[in-house]
């Protein structure tokens, strides 16, 4: 049975992965750093949980050490964990709100990443999905740091596929648009149809679309795609 670790999978996206994961036999480990509580109902379902910071490279190891102990190493990473601000100009944003963003949405991906491949090349297979944006293709005004992180996930990405297809590592990413998660749950339902208007769509997706589109990525495994899902 081979092993799925989604950072960031105790809610919103991450949770409609390893639920996907789980239904569809994977051993599925979600990864948590501030949704204890969620994580420790979600282990009584029959997940395997485990706490990790994905800004600190030595949470990082001990977190996949961990799996390594328990299932022999993990088969699938999904890198989900990430964090947004709320939309504001590039001059309003601080120093400490870069940094944190930056950390958990690259150099967090990077470090899973890395710690993933390792348990990977031994097994001789992997699958590496990366959870990007629609912002990271396009950019979005007044997501400008959030924009810059999601872009540098998507070259990250077709970077490491390039660098790991000699051994059956397949590495993707994900460019959802509007998904309805507690990351967006600040929008005004009048920004949220202006938004939709604009892409000439009439619903937003929600975390079960992505989820779905993960499972056949996992499928088809496409070296280096780059899938945008756009509202319906």
């Amino acid at each position: 049975m081979k092993t799925a670790f989604i950072t960031g999978g105790a809610k919103g996206i991450g949770l409609a992965i390893a639920e996907k994961l789980k239904k569809s036999g994977y051993n599925t480990v979600i990864g948590y750093f501030s949704s204890l509580k969620k994580a420790l109902e979600l282990e009584k379902q029959g997940y395997a949980i485990v706490e990790i910071n994905v800004k600190d490279p030595l949470s990082v190891k001990a977190a996949f050490d961990k799996i390594d102990k328990d299932f022999g190493g993990v088969d699938v990473l999904i890198n989900n964990a990430g964090v947004a601000l709320k939309q504001k100009l590039l001059l309003d944003v601080t120093d400490t709100e870069i940094d944190d963003v930056l950390s958990v949405d690259l150099k967090g991906v990077i470090y899973c990443s890395r710690a993933a491949v390792g348990q990977m090349i031994k097994k001789g297979r992997g699958d590496v999905i990366n959870v990007a944006s629609v912002w990271g293709v396009e950019g979005a005004s007044c997501e400008v740091v959030y924009s810059a992180a999601k872009g540098g996930v998507i070259a990250l990405t077709k970077a490491l596929a390039k660098e790991l297809a000699f051994c059956d590592i397949c590495v993707s990413a994900i460019c959802p648009s509007l998904v309805m998660t507690e990351m967006n749950a600040h929008l005004k339902r009048e920004d949220i149809e202006e938004f939709l208007s604009s892409r000439g769509a009439r619903e937003p997706l929600y975390p079960k679309d992505v989820a779905d589109k993960v499972y056949e990525m996992l499928k088809t495994r496409t070296n280096g795609e780059i899938a945008l899902i756009e509202c319906n």
